[in-house]
């Protein structure tokens, strides 16, 4: 076995100083894990750079690695014949439509081009599309057979926070390299540190702290707000870390409303009625799939939208399944910067060429669970070919956990940043929904884009202590 010692130096040094000094100060902060005010945060926000565009995504970026080897005195390690990859997502049930089934195109999508330019490392890819479906316990079991019987490379995969919750130690347990690709909850690298878990995209901060910034900067004389999540850790937590942060924007706001229903449920009726009973001024709801839609369907009717601004961080991907029919004014995120709009593709390759693409080959638009996808399969191929860059060689597991840490990739939206924590980073995009001649779903009147640095607690922070720091 090769006696090879990496050590990567070059520290997170943050560029583009062109942008305003509070976004130099916000971000160091958030590497030192200093105390951030909230007298800052406000001044910030009605500074007038959010939605600045891609460039404000862009500006928190990596410098270079340095890389210092030791020689090799074995034989350099040959690639594979192929590489296996699983991917778990729905394919049945309410996260199916245009959710867990727009992950898989994607996945199916992603991969048919890397194979079509050579693979990764040289080496072409084989995979398996799982359901999801059939709660945590199945998805361990799942997990086990791709390791053990599949003997996959890496498993990309979970959109439910439970599952992620309950796969991820099993995944350290067995060795596996497991990307989440879509799952939000902040618990999963707050409670526990894993060694072969990553997880390419940010967690759910964004999404509720971008969703407290976007109320205060919409609604200057803020004074009732409520939410309206599912009765699990993905709607749970969303609730306490919005109103954690909404209560420290704005300590005198009231709670008017904290409902919780049942995962799938499908009567909404007495929820809409107690929220026109309580006539909060912003609701901000985490509802997703089938859910998001049936109650943005029964609401509608109730006229409920035109008396409450609602923020809907997983809206995006409800946008083309409603379609004329989705509602103008709601507050739309798009679980990071995930619009097919963001940046514009004429100005951005990447953008176009996945748009463009997945359209060409599906008849629809990406939502951001493909998007997501994209960003796991990519950042992998990228840390596999990092590790073979920096070693000489096909990398072990050990090698490509190390070029996975701190890696930084060019994505349809700008960059994904992977942080020593095994999390992603990335800016969140909320948009108001408006109807237009260009397509037959609405798109998104001044969009609202919170850079990174805005919406991320630092690392070895956990996101209640760095709300509360504020």
């Amino acid at each position: 076995m090769r006696d090879l010692k990496l050590k990567l130096t070059a520290r997170t040094t943050f560029l583009k100083e062109k942008y305003i000094k509070y976004r130099v100060y916000l971000f160091s902060s958030m590497r030192r894990g200093s105390k951030i005010t909230r007298r800052e945060i406000l001044k910030y926000l009605a500074s007038g750079v959010i939605g600045a565009g891609i460039g404000t995504a862009a500006g928190y970026s990596l410098s270079p690695p340095k890389v210092f080897e030791v020689p090799v005195t074995s034989q350099p390690r040959k690639a594979p014949e192929y590489i296996k990859i699983g991917i778990v997502t729905f394919l049945s049930g309410p996260g199916a439509s245009w959710f867990g089934i727009e992950g898989a195109k994607a996945a199916e999508y992603c991969i048919e081009k890397i194979n079509e330019k050579g693979g990764i490392g040289g080496v072409k890819i084989k995979y398996t599309i799982v359901d999801e479906s059939g709660g945590p316990d199945a998805n361990v079991v799942t997990l086990k057979r791709l390791h053990e019987e599949e003997k996959c490379d890496v498993v990309i995969g979970w959109i439910s926070s439970a599952d992620a919750l309950a796969v991820a130690p099993v995944a350290d347990e067995l060795g596996q390299l497991a990307i989440i690709y879509d799952a939000g909850t902040n618990r999963l690298f707050e409670e526990r540190r894993y060694k072969f878990v990553f997880r390419t995209k940010s967690h759910l901060v964004i999404d509720a702290v971008g969703a407290a910034f976007a109320a205060v900067k919409l609604i200057p004389d803020l004074k009732r707000v409520g939410v309206l999540n599912q009765d699990y850790a993905w709607g749970r937590d969303n609730a306490t870390v919005f109103l954690a942060a909404i209560k420290k924007l704005k300590p005198d706001v009231e709670i008017v409303s904290e409902y919780y229903s049942k995962l799938y449920e499908t009567d909404y009726t007495p929820f809409i009625t107690k929220l026109m009973t309580d006539n909060p001024q912003f609701v901000y709801s985490s509802y997703w799939g089938g859910d998001l839609i049936a109650f943005v369907k029964q609401a509608a009717g109730y006229g409920l939208f035109k008396r409450i601004l609602f923020a809907f961080n997983c809206g995006n991907n409800s946008l083309q399944a409603l379609g004329r029919d989705f509602p103008e004014g709601i507050l739309v995120g798009h679980r990071g910067p995930h619009w097919i709009e963001y940046p514009d593709p004429n100005s951005w390759p990447l953008q176009k060429e996945f748009v463009e693409g997945f359209y060409a080959k599906y008849g629809v638009f990406p939502v951001y669970p493909a998007y997501h996808m994209w960003q796991a399969i990519y950042a992998y191929k990228a840390a596999v070919e990092k590790a073979i860059e920096i070693t000489g060689e096909w990398p072990d597991i050990e090698d490509i956990i190390k070029a996975f840490e701190n890696l930084v990739i060019m994505t349809p939206n700008g960059h994904l940043i992977m942080r020593e924590d095994h999390n992603g980073v990335e800016s969140m995009l909320y948009g108001l929904s408006i109807h237009t001649p260009k397509y037959p779903f609405p798109v998104m009147k001044d969009p609202i884009i919170f850079p990174p640095e805005l919406v991320n607690p630092p690392v070895n922070v956990s996101t209640l202590e760095w709300i509360n720091s504020w």
